[in-house]
């Protein structure tokens, strides 16, 4: 097994940073990569997660994108 470590592009600005990452790829070559947004204002501020996809075992990733699914969400909701 050869793991190679690769940067996916954040558009990182300074108000904000990904954090919390969690990726797995299969046996296909599909990948799925999870992060949340961290607001960088002095206290503990997160987002909903976002997601980035691959079909080629990593070498290239989707834009991460906020999910539909994977959202904050007032309790009973």
């Amino acid at each position: 097994m050869k793991i190679e470590r690769q940067m996916i592009n954040t558009n990182f600005n300074g108000k904000y940073c990904f954090t919390h990452a969690r990726g797995v790829i299969t046996p296909s070559g599909f990948g799925l990569l999870t992060a949340q947004p961290l607001l960088l204002s002095g206290s503990d501020v997160f987002y909903g997660m976002y997601i980035s996809t691959t079909n080629d075992f990593g070498q290239t990733w989707s834009e991460l994108k906020p999910s539909k699914t994977l959202v904050r969400r007032k309790l009973g909701d």
